[in-house]
């Protein structure tokens, strides 16, 4: 269950039309954040500035579920020449491994009117550039869960065959 504070509960269940927006947070391996907004003006959020002018994100959509699921998102990042990170254009930055092991994160953040009443963490996990190029850069970011489904776990089944059972 997402954990979510007082107002935003209330918010959420009285209210009719609701008003949201993405939020991404990059994470280098290095330690350095990035933070984007898929609106039409900046988001001060918890102290941070999500910035709405310098790349255009699109995401597949979430699905929510109450237990471990074992999952991915597909993150389609649209840039300008000007767009960079590091101090380098975007491109340059996922052909050099500038990305690589990164981590993304994307909360829904709500308002009322103009103001922030609260985010919801929906997704997060370690970043993998699948292709780069034009204007278009294309990630898929895999949840911490995403191992889960790579390990075998045969050696832990006990066999009829064996003698001392």
């Amino acid at each position: 269950m997402k954990q979510v504070n007082q107002s935003l509960e209330t918010h959420l269940n009285t209210v009719t039309n609701i008003m949201s927006c993405d939020l991404y947070e990059l994470v280098l391996f290095n330690g350095n954040h990035y933070y984007y907004a898929d609106t039409d003006k900046d988001i001060i959020y918890n102290g941070q500035i999500y910035n709405c002018d310098s790349l255009l994100l699109k995401r597949q959509q979430v699905k929510i579920n109450a237990r471990v699921v074992v999952d991915s998102m597909s993150v389609t990042i649209h840039a300008g020449k000007t767009d960079r990170i590091e101090g380098k254009s975007l491109f340059e930055a996922a052909h050099d491994g500038t990305m690589d092991r990164a981590k993304l994160f994307l909360k829904r953040c709500f308002f009322n009117g103009s103001s922030i009443i609260g985010a919801i963490d929906l997704f997060g996990g370690t970043v993998e550039v699948k292709s780069a190029g034009g204007i278009k850069l294309s990630l898929l970011v895999k949840a911490k869960t995403q191992g889960l489904n790579t390990v075998s776990y045969t050696h832990l089944r006990a066999h009829e065959t064996d003698s001392y059972l």
